[in-house]
């Protein structure tokens, strides 16, 4: 109940301003909850890998980091990116300047962290933070930007104050070993 509740709360918080076509909903919907399914289970093989296998949580961070340069380079090498071309006139660093290793530098902490995360907590506890994250920015865009709190936020904090305390009075039992 509790992973339907922040599934539900993420999808509203998610979902653009725009009002848009019925098809256009139901794709938008259908790959949420692709992407929600595909971010479970990597969550969970990955929470799987570090607390079952006790795998060092920076070793699987740098082999993650590599398989996704030879993801990315196989991507621009077999032009199945719209980048590959321009990688092949230019450079591959050509357009890059000092302010660009702050994002790369940013989502290469993350991913340290993330992984720290999801060794000592777990996966859920993990996906309980991202959405609660959401929640706060949007808080605080409000706050800072004086944008108004769209309905679908405002129905989305109760349902993750609901799943957060169903998780936390009934946490899943640990499995034996």
């Amino acid at each position: 109940v509790a992973l339907a509740l922040i599934l539900l709360a993420g999808s509203l918080v998610s979902i653009g301003k725009e009002p848009q076509e019925r098809a256009t909903t139901r794709l938008g919907l259908v790959c949420i909850l692709s992407a929600s399914a595909l971010s479970g289970f990597g969550s969970g093989m990955t929470e799987w890998a570090l607390q079952g296998n006790r795998r060092n949580s920076y070793l699987f961070s740098i082999e993650l980091a590599v398989f996704g340069c030879i993801v990315l380079l196989l991507c621009l090498s077999f032009d199945l990116t719209s980048e590959g071309d321009s990688w092949r006139q230019s450079g591959l660093f050509a357009n890059w300047g000092l302010m660009t290793l702050l994002p790369v530098l940013a989502q290469g902490w993350g991913g340290i962290v993330v992984g720290l995360i999801t060794k000592v907590a777990g996966g859920g506890r993990k996906g309980f933070a991202v959405i609660c994250g959401l929640i706060l920015t949007c808080f605080l865009k409000r706050l800072f930007f004086n944008e108004a709190l769209s309905i679908r936020v405002i129905a989305a904090v109760p349902l993750v104050a609901a799943s957060v305390y169903l998780h936390a009075s009934s946490p899943p039992k640990k499995l034996q070993e």
